[in-house]
């Protein structure tokens, strides 16, 4: 294929489009099943520059909710103003809770009108001078336990107020204490499941050595939102190394296709992208719209599956499970739609003049040949 453009990045593209294609919806019409949010963390530099350009990009992307990132909101009354100009929900929110009086921090959580106050990090102790990668790996059974005692106390405020409280975790919460214990199994055993409740982040667990599907399974119940981020390798424990492997959704070693089907299966309906910087190659924009088109795919009632085809290009199959196609007359759709494939690649200036495309269809699919696309 041409440079700057994978076979899986082609993939994912293709299954963006194939959803825009649906009833000549754009991508943000063309609602995938479950709930599609964005931790503002990802976008917080543009968000400071720009935030009503910034929420009403990933608006046309496709997202309905962004999660607040309460440490950099200095105004929570135009933060929620601005998010509902651009068409978007303030669902969740992450805030700078510590072992301190937690009424600063559900004052923002109620006046950005969210319902889940999210701990990003709960840490019982923080010392000066202290590498803070050696501290969080070096927490113990009884620091855990404090921080079980400290959720449940933030919980009931959050109650007394209208809200929910979730923890959020990171890698150092799946050290294996020893006899398959670690900090989150003490975590989800000493904390009251009516006061506290989890927002795993897939990708964390499994640079921490967890197996998500399995304790996502466990965990049915406890939890009703999910972050998604990938990693291009294992390191376990985490060190500062690690911000220089995170990766596009699906380009990395976490098995987030079984961790969809599994949230999914579980009823959960807020999936979240939560994808630190730094990007490689491309702006936070481009990867929102990358992370988006696969959990897009993923989580849609579409699957794509891309071949080869003997006019040195490929066929991408696209298959539905509702008899859409039928309804829809695809024949009629502007060839210029392709171009969303195109502008979504980084340093792309035009459309590639040598591709060619032909669509058939049927009852439950769209056959989509691409001819000379790979040279």
């Amino acid at each position: 294929m041409k440079e700057g453009l994978n076979r899986r990045e082609f993939a994912r593209l293709s299954a963006a489009v194939a959803i825009a294609v649906l009833g000549h919806r754009s991508l943000a019409e063309a609602r995938p099943e479950r709930i599609v949010g964005i931790q503002q963390y990802m976008v917080k530099d543009l968000m400071t520059k720009d935030p009503e350009g910034t929420l009403a990009k990933l608006a046309s992307i496709g997202y309905t909710e962004i999660e607040a990132y309460g440490f950099t909101i200095a105004n929570p009354k135009e933060f929620r103003q601005q998010v509902n100009a651009a068409g978007l929900r303030c669902f969740s929110g992450q805030f700078d809770f510590g072992f301190d009086d937690p009424s600063k921090a559900l004052d923002k959580a109620s006046a950005l009108g969210v319902r889940y106050a999210i701990s990003s990090m709960l840490l019982p102790r923080l010392r000066s001078g202290v590498d803070f990668y050696a501290m969080v790996n070096s927490l113990t059974q009884d620091d855990f336990k404090r921080m079980a005692y400290r959720a449940n106390e933030i919980g009931e405020h959050a109650r007394k107020r209208g809200l929910k409280y979730a923890y959020h975790n990171h890698w150092f919460e799946f050290r294996d204490f020893g006899n398959g214990e670690t900090g989150y199994s003490i975590l989800l055993k000493e904390t009251d499941s009516a006061l506290v409740e989890f927002e795993p982040d897939a990708g964390w667990m499994a640079v921490g050595g967890a197996n998500p599907v399995q304790l996502l399974q466990k965990m049915q119940g406890r939890f009703h939102l999910i972050h998604f981020k990938d990693f291009v390798v294992r390191t376990n424990p985490a060190s500062s190394d690690h911000e220089q492997q995170f990766v596009d959704l699906g380009d990395g070693m976490v098995p987030l296709k079984s961790i969809v089907d599994c949230a999914k299966g579980l009823g959960i309906e807020h999936f979240i992208v939560d994808h630190d910087p730094p990007f490689h190659g491309m702006t936070a924009i481009d990867a929102a719209r990358l992370d988006y088109g696969f959990l897009a795919q993923t989580n849609a009632a579409i699957s794509v599956d891309v071949g080869a085809d003997d006019r040195s290009g490929c066929v991408v199959r696209i298959e539905t499970h509702e008899d859409v196609f039928a309804r829809e007359n695809l024949f009629a759709w502007n060839i210029t739609a392709f171009d969303s494939i195109h502008r979504t690649r980084p340093g792309a200036s035009r459309f590639d003049q040598e591709i060619g495309a032909e669509l058939q269809s049927d009852s439950f699919g769209l056959n989509l040949f691409f001819y000379s696309f790979w040279n």
